[in-house]
């Protein structure tokens, strides 16, 4: 009897445990699933921060980027245009120097001519004529061929013939020698070369040859006068020079 109480108190625990068994194995594995859900969670949470560190991090830096790289771009577009200011303002200032100097040796050297014709003009004759050769110097010689310096001037030396070379004198030749031949007439200062006095014993003392030769065919700034007039209104012309 004994025997078979114990077998049938053994056979009503064994389900018991068993079940224990289950349920200690479905907490474990809810726990394992929790863990893990957890973990999940975890790496989740840290790569959110991640990324939330790394915005944090990149946008100020790229904001601060675009700033400098937007100043950068200002300050060399600044920069040219003040080099642009600065290039035009000393090529003016060039300009303007260029010009002043030039003005103030134009009124140095008018003023210079001026004293030097008054204090001529208070002594004698021979005087004269030599402060007037040392005043204006030759810058080269004038080679007139041995043809010319023989001939002579085939025209009267009349009154209406020197008339009619002082016109022409007046229409092609005084704007740039003068009334009187001084080598003052209003477009003097744009000729490089010498002018000359036509009333010096100098220039008087040339052959009619040499005056028509140099008036009529001409040289550098003194122009070519064959297809303006004719020869014998050069020969005129050359009767009005030698009555100045």
């Amino acid at each position: 009897m004994m025997l078979s109480f114990l077998s049938c108190k053994n056979n009503k625990t064994q389900p018991t445990d068993l079940e224990d068994n289950t349920i200690e194995t479905n907490v474990v594995q809810e726990d394992i699933d929790t863990i893990s859900a957890i973990d999940t969670l975890q790496i989740k949470e840290d790569d959110i921060k991640e990324n939330i560190i790394t915005e944090e991090v990149t946008k100020p830096i790229e904001k601060e980027v675009e700033k400098v790289t937007e100043k950068v771009n200002k300050t060399s577009t600044k920069i040219i245009e003040e080099e642009t200011v600065i290039k035009e303002i000393v090529e003016e200032k060039v300009e303007e120097t260029a010009e002043k100097v030039e003005e103030e040796v134009v009124v140095e050297t008018e003023t210079t001519e001026e004293v030097i014709k008054k204090e001529v003009e208070t002594i004698t004759e021979p005087v004269v004529e030599k402060v007037k050769e040392e005043v204006i110097l030759e810058t080269n010689t004038w080679v007139v061929p041995a043809k010319y310096k023989k001939m002579s001037n085939p025209e009267d030396a009349s009154s209406e013939n020197i008339s009619i070379g002082k016109n022409l004198y007046s229409k092609h030749c005084k704007s740039c020698h003068g009334k009187e031949g001084y080598g003052d007439g209003p477009k003097a200062e744009e000729v490089e070369g010498d002018l000359g006095d036509f009333s010096s014993n100098k220039f008087k003392a040339q052959s009619d040859g040499a005056l028509f030769y140099k008036s009529y065919i001409g040289r550098d700034d003194m122009p070519n006068y064959e297809k303006k007039m004719s020869e014998e209104d050069a020969w005129l012309v050359v009767h009005y020079l030698r009555s100045l």
